[in-house]
């Protein structure tokens, strides 16, 4: 990948690996970028000509090539390598000893030694030095120095003008970088600002679409409601006439259910009762199919029968209140209204409260799932099976000791 003087239709053409290890090699970090946001980064970052970040393991190797470097020398035409001081564990003098030793020179001495010599390396280590202020004199002085190491006034505007240079050379170094860093970052924000203004307006929308399905599913439960009462009172209607016989022993109707129905009527509520002949439309047991193993002790099926007149049923039922228990050959038998399972689950709820009150009060129930009781000989009712445990099945249990 090009380093530098590429446009950004370039990085636009390049792989995304390659985007990578061009911003990675520049120190940047890449976790949750695109492929857009590689482009306009490396694209940034070429144009400020951003220099390449070493890696700490290649910053070592560098230092170490450089450490090296200085122990080779030429003396007289001769490659020679002094001993590593660091690998030196003996011959060591005290500093008070070797310092005598040395031989009689002042820093611009070793200054103007390396001039004569051209040594760049410490040459820029002086001139490092000399930027940031330290020893300013000495390179100053240096930097003066004439053919004859005469100071002239020439020669002290030079000194100040490679000091200015220097010093702009210093900051452009420092500045480069952050540079690239606002221009890479404002790239960027403008981006995550795109991106964040494409949120709002989908959250907004989707807002308003959610406000939009609840309106509709609002309107959408109360139809269901609505609905699902109607449907709960068409069946009801439908089972207008049916009347539910439970108790009756089983195969005891033998192949004709409607005849045997239509004499177990007139044999335990009485003939004399029905002057008219009794029309059923359709009789069968509940549910249908017998079980595989049917126990001869069990509860048997009961039989549901529908009935052509309404009337014949009202007659049925209130001649059945009537005589109370009825039997059918030793076989206790009840005989009920038949209703659909969401109106008998509502009143299944009343049943501890009825066997409470059998044989204490006279009660009954009405349509749907409304209790009827008569107490002192006031009619009391109750839509909620909760309320009427509260006061029939609290103690004392007795018509007194009730509050409504």
């Amino acid at each position: 990948m090009a380093e530098c003087d590429a446009d950004i239709d370039y990085f636009e053409r390049c792989k995304v690996d390659a985007l990578k290890e061009f911003c990675k090699k520049r120190g940047y970090s890449l976790i949750g970028k695109r492929k857009k946001e590689l482009v306009s980064l490396a694209w940034a970052l070429s144009f400020q000509k951003a220099p390449i970040v070493l890696t700490k393991q290649q910053e070592r190797e560098a230092v170490n090539l450089d450490y090296k470097s200085l122990l080779e020398i030429d003396v007289d035409g001769c490659h020679l390598r002094i001993p590593d001081p660091l690998e030196l564990r003996e011959g060591w003098e005290n500093e008070s000893t070797a310092a005598s030793k040395w031989p009689p020179c002042m820093y611009i001495d070793i200054n103007n030694y390396l001039i004569s010599k051209d040594e760049q390396n410490l040459l820029t280590r002086l001139a490092n030095d000399y930027k940031e202020g330290n020893n300013l004199s000495v390179n100053m002085t240096s930097s003066m120095a004439g053919t004859e190491g005469d100071m002239t006034l020439q020669s002290v505007l030079n000194a100040i003008q490679q000091v200015k240079t220097d010093m702009l050379s210093h900051l452009d170094a420092k500045i480069d970088p952050i540079q690239s860093s606002l221009t890479a970052i404002q790239i960027s924000l403008s981006t995550l600002s795109d991106r964040v203004e494409l949120l709002e307006q989908r959250v907004s929308t989707n807002e308003d679409n959610v406000s939009n399905i609840m309106s509709r599913m609002k309107q959408l439960e109360s139809d269901n409601t609505n609905l699902k009462a109607k449907v709960e009172d068409l069946e009801n209607r439908s089972r207008r006439n049916n009347l539910r016989f439970v108790g009756i022993p089983e195969f005891a109707e033998s192949t004709d259910m409607v005849g045997f129905m239509t004499q177990l009527i007139y044999k335990v509520l009485g003939q004399e009762n029905f002057p008219s002949p009794l029309k059923i439309e359709r009789a069968h047991r509940t549910p249908t199919t017998l079980p595989k193993r049917l126990d001869p002790g069990g509860k048997p099926r009961s039989i549901l029968i529908k009935l052509l007149d309404f009337q014949d049923k009202k007659t049925i039922l209130r001649i059945a209140r009537e005589k109370g228990q009825l039997i059918f050959h030793g076989s206790a038998i009840s005989i009920y209204p038949d209703f659909s399972a969401e109106v008998m689950n509502k009143r299944r709820l009343f049943d501890p409260v009825k066997r409470n009150l059998c044989g204490r009060m006279k009660y009954f129930m009405k349509f749907p799932a409304t209790l009827c009781v008569i107490v002192d000989g006031k009619l009391q009712q109750f839509t909620c099976h909760k309320r009427a445990e509260a006061i029939f099945m609290s103690e004392p249990n007795s018509p007194a000791g009730m509050s409504y």
